[in-house]
């Protein structure tokens, strides 16, 4: 099962930030995921409905939100593993 990989404002303002090597490795890693997406992440921590995930690309971290039914993989948010989960509540 594939899904569609979909990004939030959030994740596109996140990305036009980036320099471009980074943006580049990361758009191509979440690419890769999208035919198992679940042998490659993580849930996060904390009671959150719908449930939030966790990717590792290098130093940066992907927050998804997955939509089991429409097969919609959402990027919700990128960032430095040290400040992207201050946005999160973790």
């Amino acid at each position: 099962m594939t899904f569609e990989i979909h990004y939030s404002k959030a994740a596109d303002r996140d990305l036009s930030k980036l320099p471009i090597e980074v943006i580049r490795k990361i758009v191509y890693a979440i690419g890769d995921i999208k035919d198992d997406p679940f042998a490659h992440i993580q849930k996060m921590k904390g009671a959150k409905n719908p449930p939030q995930y966790k990717f590792r690309v290098g130093e940066y971290r992907v927050i998804l939100l997955l939509d089991k039914l429409e097969n919609v993989l959402l990027v919700d948010g990128i960032g430095h593993r040290s400040t992207i989960y201050q946005r999160y509540g973790k």
